[in-house]
């Protein structure tokens, strides 16, 4: 099974996998056990663990099975997660405040794979920052002459969400010679200005970390035993 980095703001995250074979789940986070799962008649097994703080963390598995003797098997290969609750920073927003043109071009800096939407009543226009945090928005529509006025929302892959009202103000002056398309940077990723947005941007979070029934092969030869004290072996 192959290592998963998964970023999320929860404070609980779901453990799920499956273990054929066995009757229990220990689950560990940076080596220490935190929860017990009990394993279903199809071998599945699901449970909830607690993220209190913000941080990487590594969580495994591993099977139970056997009475009196309780048999461990390996832990599974890990899975990474992160747990950020910091909200994200527009760091940096650039475009023509007065321009001639009836669309306008919005670049800007906030943090790697967040995502900015740009909003003027029922109109979106959405862009996902690149591997440097830099953001592109094009051909955003002026619809009025005079100031158009435009909120920000970011939300970073965590799922943490800043809004900022009133951000962008454009006026639309036809008189005018800019061109509000013409600031840019063409190393820059381009998301075109269309109306509407990007579903899994208001999609939840939830984050569930998967074990596949892979996590526990090679178990019948790595096992610790392990005595149940009330019962005599």
């Amino acid at each position: 099974m192959a290592d998963v980095s998964s970023v999320t703001k929860d404070e609980i995250v779901s453990v799920s996998g499956n273990a054929s074979g066995y009757d229990t789940v220990f689950v560990y986070v940076n080596g220490e056990k935190v929860q017990t799962a009990k394993v279903d008649k199809d071998g599945n097994f699901l449970v909830a663990i607690n993220m209190d703080n913000e941080g990487n963390y590594d969580v495994t598995a591993a099977g139970v099975k056997g009475f009196p003797k309780r048999y461990i098997s390996s832990p599974s290969l890990g899975e990474s997660i992160t747990i950020d609750r910091t909200a994200p920073e527009l760091k940096d927003i650039k475009y023509a405040t007065e321009v001639g043109t009836e669309t306008f071009t919005v670049t800007g800096n906030v943090e790697p794979d967040a995502q900015v939407i740009v909003k003027r009543g029922t109109d979106y226009y959405s862009a996902t920052c690149d591997s440097q945090g830099d953001f592109k928005i094009v051909s955003i529509v002026l619809t009025d002459e005079g100031i158009n006025v435009y909120n920000v929302l970011v939300k970073d892959v965590a799922g943490n969400e800043t809004f900022l009202e009133g951000k962008i103000k454009v006026t639309y002056s036809p008189d005018s010679d800019v061109d509000g398309d013409a600031v840019m940077d063409d190393s820059l990723p381009v998301a075109a200005g269309e109306e509407g947005i990007m579903k899994d941007f208001f999609l939840g979070n939830t984050l569930v970390v998967i074990f596949g029934i892979l996590a526990f092969i090679g178990a019948a030869t790595s096992t610790t035993v392990l005595y149940n004290r009330n019962k005599r072996g």
